[in-house]
């Protein structure tokens, strides 16, 4: 991703970082930010979205990077966050369908 957007052949970055409050790259493009409530930016997103963690204020799945095994993540304490996929969802119905 980081070439992709270094060589300019990315028209837009959509950044997801539901676990750690981590704000997204410089990209140079339109950027969409999906992130836990606290990150800071040093270039603020074109869009941004405050999403629950799974695990903390969402029930999730977490994988482990070998495929090996998907822990279940408990909801431990209410929320008024969207889930980053309910964010997805939204997004993804008001752009219609795709030409593919």
């Amino acid at each position: 991703a980081e070439r992709m957007l270094a060589r300019g052949a990315a028209d837009a970055l959509v950044w997801i970082s539901a676990f750690e409050p981590l704000p997204p790259p410089a990209a140079g493009v339109p950027t969409v930010a999906l992130v836990r409530p606290g990150a800071r930016f040093e270039t603020p997103p074109d869009v941004g979205f405050a999403v629950a963690t799974p695990g903390v204020e969402q029930a999730g799945q977490a994988f482990r990077c070998d495929n090996v095994v998907a822990l279940p993540l408990r909801r431990l304490r209410a929320a008024n966050l969207p889930s980053v996929a309910d964010v997805l969802e939204a997004i993804a119905s008001r752009l219609g369908p795709t030409p593919c």
